[in-house]
């Protein structure tokens, strides 16, 4: 049943490139997709989720990005479709990556935001 499938999203993203990736029968963006950035400023990406109709419970997401070029300030959870959290959201600037792992009780379908960046 779809309502109990456990989806997994496990992905190698460049921050510097804003494309939708698909995996599955789920889709992974960033908001904005793109913007001008100069050099020591600080903006804020969502990390939003389109579930193409299909219903999802739980949510494992590994991104990588270019630590000689971005640093993960802060990470925050306001406004998340994610309500359990088995573990916070973890970065590190020094390897270069940023892991969360989610859940939604009752399930979701649709879009919705998991994280600010």
């Amino acid at each position: 049943m779809s309502f109990n499938k456990f989806l997994q999203i496990s992905i190698t993203l460049l921050f510097c490139i804003f494309i939708p990736l698909k995996v599955g029968a789920t889709v992974l963006y960033l908001i904005p997709q793109s913007q001008t950035v100069y050099q020591s400023e600080t903006f804020i990406v969502e990390v939003r989720l389109d579930s193409e109709e299909e219903w999802i419970n739980a949510v494992k997401i590994n991104l990588n990005f270019p630590q000689d070029k971005l640093k993960v300030v802060d990470v925050g959870k306001g406004g998340s479709i994610l309500t359990l959290w088995p573990e916070e959201p973890f970065y590190s600037n020094e390897n270069g990556n940023l892991s969360l792992i989610g859940g939604i009780p009752g399930g979701f379908s649709g879009e919705g935001k998991l994280l600010s960046i």
